[in-house]
């Protein structure tokens, strides 16, 4: 049996709505929504997946990234209304850097999300801590520069 047999199966007699835009299914001919057009599967899924490691570690590769990227827009900004790039060099530098740094982390933690959720729990906390420690010592690096 394919997929849209299944899943005219599944919905034959059951009021189920669509994912993507809320369609009631119920005696679908085939396996696509006749009102948004999306193609529909039947799966079996995780009732908890364990996200909260990685979403613990999104959002810190997250405020690294867009702290330090608004730290440099506001920089270059000022510096272009001041006239002068002068007396930043410490500030681009430390701030250059950590988004440099940040970047590539933000990315690889979004591509290893199934990584992630399949890591023990220990694992898991050691790497967010990691990652928390590296913002907040970003955070003291940016204070430290301001006085």
């Amino acid at each position: 049996m394919d997929n849209a047999a299944h899943l005219r199966e599944f919905l034959h007699g059951r009021d189920v709505s669509c994912p993507g835009c809320g369609y009631n299914l119920r005696g679908l001919p085939g396996a696509v929504c006749p009102e948004c057009h999306q193609e529909l599967v039947l799966a079996v899924r995780l009732a908890e997946p364990k996200l909260a490691a990685w979403i613990a570690g999104l959002i810190a590769c997250c405020f690294g990234t867009g702290f330090n990227g608004l730290l440099l827009v506001y920089a270059v900004a000022r510096c272009i209304l001041d006239g002068s790039f002068q007396g930043m060099d410490s500030f681009y530098v430390t701030t250059g850097l950590a988004f440099v740094a940040f970047c590539p982390l933000l990315v690889a933690w979004v591509r290893g999300r199934r990584r992630v959720q399949r890591w023990p729990k220990p694992r898991g906390l050691v790497l967010v801590i990691g990652l928390w420690l590296l913002v907040a010592v970003d955070l003291a690096a940016f204070t430290l520069l301001l006085g």
